[in-house]
C-alpha cells in the first residue's frame, strides 16, 4: 500500500480548504474543517458515481446498437 497517497490528498483538501471563495455570492463558505472534509469527500464518490453510471449508459447503448446491427 502507498503511503503517500493519503497524506496527499489531505494537503489537497487543506489547500481546498484555506482557498475557499469568502466574498462570492451563491457559494457558501464553510468554516469546520472536518464538514468540509466531509462535504469534499461527498462530492468525490458523487463525481464518481455519476461517472460510472455514464459509463454503463454508453455501454448499454454501444451493445444494444451491437446487437441491432449484428446479422442473423
Amino acid at each position: 500500500m502507498n503511503d503517500k497517497k493519503p497524506w496527499s490528498n489531505r494537503w489537497r483538501i487543506a489547500a481546498d480548504y484555506l482557498n475557499q471563495p469568502l466574498f462570492v455570492k451563491g457559494k457558501s463558505v464553510c468554516f469546520n474543517p472536518f464538514k468540509f472534509k466531509r462535504d469534499c469527500t461527498v462530492q468525490a464518490l458523487e463525481r464518481c458515481w455519476q461517472i460510472d453510471y455514464q459509463t454503463e449508459i454508453f455501454r448499454l447503448q454501444l451493445e444494444a446498437c451491437w446487437q441491432a446491427e449484428k446479422p442473423t
